[in-house]
């Protein structure tokens, strides 16, 4: 397996757990959108100490602005619709489900819109990944109480729509590093025209919605705890996306959601080690779930020792003379 899809992997893990620690401490209400403002505003505040450190800034073309835009307004679409899924599912069912909607667009979208043909073991890769999310996604939540049963629909609902979205980016993703003619952009650039857009919508959201209800949407009865894990949340959003840019850009949307299959995976195993306890029995490693890592884990390295393969130029014709 490729050393950045595992520090991906991990990265992505690590912040999952530590968001779940920060949603425990019941600082803010799903509705109060406090984790997406709190990521952008992170993510924001890197690229802009970076950027002002530069003696010298990354010109870009008007299309790739434009698609700096366009990611932006998917990027906060999706990052939204993602953490109300992992509030109303769960991280593990959260990161799960969404890989496993992701690997089938984005191996669709590689193929139709990008050009790229999957090499017979990646697709087999595919295949065997997908089957070890649906596993485990099929199994629900064993032992939680049937009245969230609407509020895991809307989670579904939610996670699938975050899904396309994410699939949307990393088409335009891939489109603004081919670019001819143009600088690749780096990390912090790409980061600093997305994020700001995504912290003008969250704050907007927060001005309007949340600060009028504050009374019933914050809490801050552990205001140690909650900064210091803010504050992990805030650095560990900034190495992760950090490495999920290197991925876009030496493996493309497909290695992205590879890693998102894996964390996936890995999230299952450290949510049963840190969170399971007799009252959330569906938080505990199942056999069900156990399987699930296996063939999921056996997927990624299924794919770790395949090698892409461009897709084929159609044959010429020969001419003909009229």
């Amino acid at each position: 397996m490729h050393a950045d899809i595992l520090l991906l992997v991990l990265t992505g893990t690590v912040l999952n757990v530590v968001g779940q620690y920060l949603t425990a401490t019941g600082f803010a209400a799903p509705s109060a959108q406090a984790i997406p403002w709190i990521r952008y505003g992170a993510t924001l505040a890197y690229a802009g100490l970076v950027r002002a450190r530069r003696t010298v800034h990354t010109s870009l073309s008007p299309r790739q602005r434009s698609l700096l835009t366009l990611i932006g307004f998917l990027e906060t679409v999706a990052y939204t619709l993602f953490t109300l899924g992992f509030y109303a599912c769960g991280p593990a069912t959260a990161s799960l489900l969404l890989a496993a909607v992701s690997q089938v667009l984005t191996a669709a979208s590689s193929h139709w819109l990008l050009g790229k043909r999957l090499s017979p073991r990646q697709g087999l890769a595919v295949m065997v990944i997908l089957l070890g999310l649906g596993i485990r996604a099929g199994g629900g939540r064993s032992g939680q109480p049937a009245a969230e049963g609407a509020t895991q629909l809307w989670g579904t609902l939610f996670l699938v729509a975050a899904a396309a979205m994410y699939t949307a980016m990393g088409v335009a993703y891939e489109a603004l590093l081919a670019a001819s003619g143009s600088a690749r952009p780096s990390y912090a650039d790409v980061s600093w025209h997305s994020s700001k857009l995504g912290f003008a919508l969250t704050s907007a959201y927060m001005l309007v919605y949340t600060l009028p209800r504050a009374s019933a949407l914050l809490s801050f009865d552990q205001p140690g705890q909650t900064l210091g894990l803010v504050g992990l949340f805030a650095v560990g959003m900034n190495l992760h996306m950090a490495c999920q840019a290197h991925v876009f850009g030496s493996r493309g949307a497909l290695g992205v959601a590879l890693a998102n299959a894996l964390r996936g995976a890995a999230l299952t195993l450290a949510t049963a080690s840190l969170f399971c306890s007799p009252d959330k029995p569906w938080l505990c490693l199942s056999q069900r779930s156990a399987l699930s890592v296996a063939v999921t884990l056996a997927g990624g390295y299924l794919w770790g020792s395949a090698a892409a393969k461009p897709a084929a130029a159609p044959e010429a014709r020969p001419h003909k003379e009229l």
